[in-house]
């Protein structure tokens, strides 16, 4: 029995792709990215667990 015909290369990779260089295409390249600190503020204080 002869082998099916391999599939095309992944099309979904193109599709990430394209969507990521259009984000990347929608940025101000005069903004400043966000802090650490900024992003820090967000997150809780003590991340270990509480003692029960």
């Amino acid at each position: 029995p002869a082998a099916p015909p391999a599939p095309p290369p992944a099309a979904m990779a193109d599709v990430f792709l394209s969507a990521v260089q259009a984000k990347a295409g929608m940025s101000s390249e005069e903004s400043e990215p966000a802090e650490l600190d900024a992003l820090a503020a967000t997150m809780p204080e003590d991340s270990e667990p509480a003692p029960l």
